[in-house]
């Protein structure tokens, strides 16, 4: 994604594979390399966001992006999930605030909502190259302003790659809260599993806000980690 500040949306109940040159609806996206923000070796601020969908309370999920070789994320450009998860009022701890849910190693599912904010997303990114992240890759949850109401959770971020690098910014927080009465939102959940190396040096939290329980944060070698259920990883 780059010649120019651009956007695209991908959504969960789409999906297309570079390959066949085919539509998918399984909210797969399969292409050889991924590169959001440059062209023609220039840099450009580009965004791409991952729109989540669901069926009922208990049942979310965000697109998927996989690559057979690197993506990479440049500086000034953001794969964004943020309040693209359970709408206000949604989801399974919208109703039971603290509720934790999902799994730590797994994190496929969309942050549930607050009482008149949106939760955040789910972004999967899996790469049999490299997975850089310059820019930022953020699912927080949202505030809408309101006073006397709860943010949205943080949602999901999953990823699996040969070899992770970059210094940006990869977040997964709780919705912040700044009006009178109102309560922070929880913490969403990050896996980063690299097979080879990790040079990533930049920012990874899944933050609650104001009382908001803290999320977690899985960041780990697959290969050299038994005790860590193997990740989707490498892809055909």
């Amino acid at each position: 994604l780059g010649n120019g500040a651009g956007y695209l949306y991908l959504d969960a109940s789409s999906g297309f594979d570079a390959y066949t040159m085919q539509p998918r609806y399984d909210g797969v996206y399969k292409f050889n390399h991924v590169y959001i923000g440059t062209y023609a070796g220039n840099n450009y601020n580009g965004t791409i966001y991952f729109r989540g969908t669901y069926a009922t309370n208990m049942n979310g999920r965000g697109p998927i992006l996989m690559a057979l070789g690197n993506i990479t994320v440049y500086s000034g450009s953001n794969i964004n999930a943020s309040g693209y998860g359970f709408a206000a009022g949604s989801g399974p701890s919208s109703r039971s605030y603290g509720a934790t849910y999902g799994s730590p190693f797994f994190p496929f599912d969309l942050g549930s909502g607050g009482s008149n904010s949106a939760g955040g997303g789910a972004i999967a990114l899996i790469s049999n190259g490299t997975v850089v992240v310059n820019g930022s890759v953020t699912a927080d949850g949202i505030y809408t302003g309101a006073t006397s109401s709860s943010s949205g959770s943080g949602g999901s971020i999953y990823i699996s790659a040969n070899a992770i690098n970059g210094t940006g910014t990869i977040t997964a927080n709780g919705g912040i809260n700044s009006g009178a009465g109102g309560i922070g939102g929880e913490g969403g959940r990050i896996a980063l599993y690299y097979n080879t190396t990790n040079t990533l040096t930049g920012t990874v939290t899944a933050s609650g806000q104001s009382g908001g329980v803290t999320g977690t944060i899985v960041h780990t070698s697959c290969s050299k980690n038994p005790s860590i259920p193997m990740p989707v990883w490498p892809i055909s």
